[in-house]
């Protein structure tokens, strides 16, 4: 017995396309952030300002 399987649409084909674009994005941008921050971390001035700050809070 076969079964007929309906076509799929345009936007059905370009779904998982479109997600894998979007997953891509996403790791991009969270890359260059992460990239951005721990450069900071290789700042002298950055680590002294940061650590003065922080103890200020107490």
């Amino acid at each position: 017995m076969m079964q007929d399987h309906p076509t799929l649409s345009a936007e059905t084909k370009t779904e998982p396309l479109r997600l894998g674009w979007l997953k891509l994005l996403v790791l991009g941008t969270t890359t260059a952030v992460l990239a951005g921050v721990l450069s900071l971390y290789l700042q002298p001035a950055f680590l002294v300002t940061l650590a003065t700050q922080v103890w200020a809070c107490f």
